[in-house]
């Protein structure tokens, strides 16, 4: 997978600027709350998933690489504003926080979605190939049975021929035994 690498380590440098935050400890918090949700959602990805993402667990995970460089670049202005700076653009700063948690759990919202489409896709696959074993298991024995049936009546009905052909011997090996005795 393409981004989940760079997901994880953009997760990761997140948690390095929160350390260095001096102010708006709060609101930075809720923003490494929401990296670390998105964390605990992207890691079995990478673990499941050596492969290709399919187009809709792309585009999420797109966009939530873009939201959480937009969360380090905010963390990481945040950091190094002088505590003068940071006063003066507090209600700025707000509004950037509040847009970049807004940003986060739409993200997480959308590639959850995304998430349960793609198994529920997977476990219909699975199903799918599960009931077609069944039925070619069943299928295979109801075709044995009748299989069984047919080798069974043929094999009767050979036995009821050399029957017959053992009659017509006989029938023939007595009108011969017949014949010589009339001559």
């Amino acid at each position: 997978m393409d981004l989940i690498d760079p997901i994880l380590a953009t997760a990761s440098s997140i948690y390095s600027l929160y350390e260095q935050v001096k102010a708006n400890k709060e609101r930075s918090c809720r923003i490494i709350r929401r990296v670390k949700a998105f964390e605990d959602l992207v890691k079995p990805i990478k673990k499941v998933k050596q492969a290709k993402a399919s187009k809709a667990v792309e585009k999420p995970l797109n966009e939530l690489y873009t939201t959480l460089i937009s969360a380090e670049e905010l963390l990481r202005k945040y950091t190094s504003a002088s505590w003068l700076k940071r006063i003066l653009k507090s209600g700025s700063y707000k509004d950037d926080f509040d847009n970049v948690n807004l940003r986060l759990a739409d993200n997480f919202e959308v590639l959850v979605i995304a998430l349960n489409l793609e198994h529920g896709h997977m476990l219909f696959k699975v199903f799918d190939e599960v009931s077609r074993k069944q039925e070619d298991v069943l299928d295979g024995q109801k075709d044995d049975a009748e299989m069984k049936q047919l080798l069974l009546q043929f094999l009767k009905e050979q036995e009821e021929k050399k029957v017959t052909a053992k009659e017509l011997q006989e029938l023939k090996d007595n009108v011969d035994k017949h014949m010589k005795t009339c001559e």
